[in-house]
């Protein structure tokens, strides 16, 4: 069977960053994101757990259009952020082995499509692999947020979940990401030093799909058909 997915954009390098702090509301913490991107130029990918939040983890997510942040300047917006707010860094706490996977919760693009419960996500990759296997998974949302045009700042969350394993289990939560139809997602691999996005490969051609959305995000699956039949459409318009 064809792979579903491919890479869409690759950076050196396998790094994230935890934060925590005093519970604070979901909206309060998307406002101080937001103002120190602005004030930074830094793009900020991150995993925020519970609401009232009191942990965030930052992480690199590549793109094709835009490029990744180094290292250095992922380091430097966590500073900003710990400066600005009084959050402290722990980056001892942070993963460094295995792999580390964000999942989003909804299928498709339309924010009323289907949407799917942790615990449902977890049974269908404990489905996938071996009894026992040593992998954890947690309820999170996911969130981007980057400066556009110098003024302003495109933000995205979605409710998802995040799973650590070993890198040999990746095929199977590439699985799950397919039964939960996402689009494109970033895998961090700590063993093998990279950060990856992964993006629908189209069937007709085995290509990795390209969405007009910003693709920085944590996009979900759109029908592969649907896709197929447009990519039709492009090249009768071409002839």
């Amino acid at each position: 069977m064809a792979t579903t997915y491919a890479t869409a954009a690759t950076a050196a390098g396998a790094w994230c960053c935890p934060l925590t702090l005093p519970p604070t509301p979901f909206e309060q913490v998307r406002a101080t994101v937001t103002r120190v991107v602005r004030a930074t130029s830094y793009p900020v990918a991150a995993i925020v757990y519970h609401d009232p939040v009191t942990e965030l983890l930052l992480y690199r997510h590549p793109s094709r259009r835009r490029g990744t942040p180094d290292i250095r300047t992922c380091e430097r917006t966590a500073d900003a952020l710990a400066a600005a707010t009084g959050w402290t860094l722990n980056p001892d706490r942070a993963p460094d082995v295995g792999v580390l996977v964000g999942l989003g919760l909804r299928e498709g693009y339309d924010p009323t499509g289907p949407h799917h419960e942790p615990g449902d996500v977890f049974a269908a990759l404990s489905a996938r692999t071996p009894p026992g296997a040593a992998w954890t998974g947690r309820k999170a949302q996911l969130i981007s947020a980057r400066l556009i045009d110098h003024t302003q700042v495109r933000w995205y969350d979605e409710a998802g979940v995040v799973v650590r394993a070993p890198g040999d289990l990746l095929p199977a939560i590439e699985e799950v990401a397919e039964v939960l139809r996402q689009h494109r997602f970033a895998v961090t691999d700590f063993d093998e030093g990279y950060t990856r996005t992964r993006a629908v490969r189209t069937h007709d051609t085995g290509d990795e799909h390209e969405t007009s959305g910003d693709d920085d995000c944590l996009r979900r699956r759109a029908d592969v058909p649907t896709v197929q039949r447009s990519k039709a459409r492009r090249r009768e318009r071409s002839r």
